[in-house]
Order: structure tokens, then C-alpha cells, then sequence
């Protein structure tokens, strides 16, 4: 992915702009992109797999305490700068 933004920057730097060989990085960055969050959700689901019954119950609940942790963080009526 690095080897991609540099070679975007690349293209872009010397003032012309060649859309099929952008196009084309931007179609390999997706396709990275792809298959890490392929990968992701892969090892999520062999993890899950190992996990009882209880721990399957505990990382439910986590899960759901930081997603209440993050609204709390975010939520713009508590007079934060976002």
C-alpha cells in the first residue's frame, strides 16, 4: 500500500495526470483493502470459534461497553470541540 501512495504521489508531483494509471492504483489499494478485511474478519471468526460459552457471553458484553464508550466520546451535545 505504501509502494501505491508513493507512486500516486508520483504521478501527481510533475503536474500531469494520467487517469488509467491512477485508476489502476486505485483498483489494487482496493483490492488490498479487500482482502485485509477479509483476513480481519477470518481470524475474528477462528477466535470466536475457541471461545466458550461464557467467554463468547464476556466478549459480547465488551464489545458492547466500548461501543457505548465511543457514542459517550463522540456525542456532540456534551460540549466537546467535535
Amino acid at each position: 500500500m505504501r509502494a501505491n501512495r508513493q507512486q500516486l504521489k508520483s504521478l501527481t508531483e510533475n503536474g500531469q495526470f494520467d487517469q488509467a494509471q491512477v485508476q489502476a492504483i486505485a483498483n489494487q489499494q482496493g483490492a488490498i483493502a479487500a482482502q485485509i478485511i477479509v483476513e480481519k474478519e477470518r481470524a475474528k471468526w477462528e477466535i470466536f470459534q475457541i471461545l466458550t460459552v461464557e467467554q463468547r457471553a464476556q466478549a459480547k458484553q465488551f464489545k458492547e461497553q466500548i461501543k457505548e464508550g465511543f457514542k459517550g466520546k463522540f456525542n456532540k451535545s456534551d460540549g466537546g470541540d467535535f
